[in-house]
């Protein structure tokens, strides 16, 4: 299992046996939600190093339109906008204009 399965999991059994009331749950499964979006985030941004270091210029782009669905995902409009000119540098560098 991984980690924020775990952790998830954790919550929903904490949740169940201490009979916390709706607000409460609400903000547990946010705090997992935003934990799940920032793996994500994270992971993504890891894919890009990755690509950056060994793959090709097409590789870094497709990658960087990752970190970008990422943040928007993640509701991330400061990192969007960062990745979006990241990308836009890199496809050009690919030959695919943004």
């Amino acid at each position: 299992m991984t980690k924020i399965t775990i952790m998830t999991a954790a919550a929903l059994v904490a949740m169940a046996f201490t009979g916390c009331d709706s607000s409460i749950q609400q903000e547990m499964v946010q705090d997992q939600l935003n934990d799940i979006h920032n793996q994500v985030v994270d992971d993504a941004i890891a894919q890009y190093n990755i690509a950056k270091s060994g793959g090709n210029a097409m590789d870094t782009c497709v990658q960087a339109g990752m970190v970008k669905a990422a943040m928007l995902q993640a509701k991330n409009e400061t990192g969007y906008k960062e990745w979006d000119a990241t990308e836009k540098s890199d496809c050009e560098a690919a030959g695919v204009p943004r």
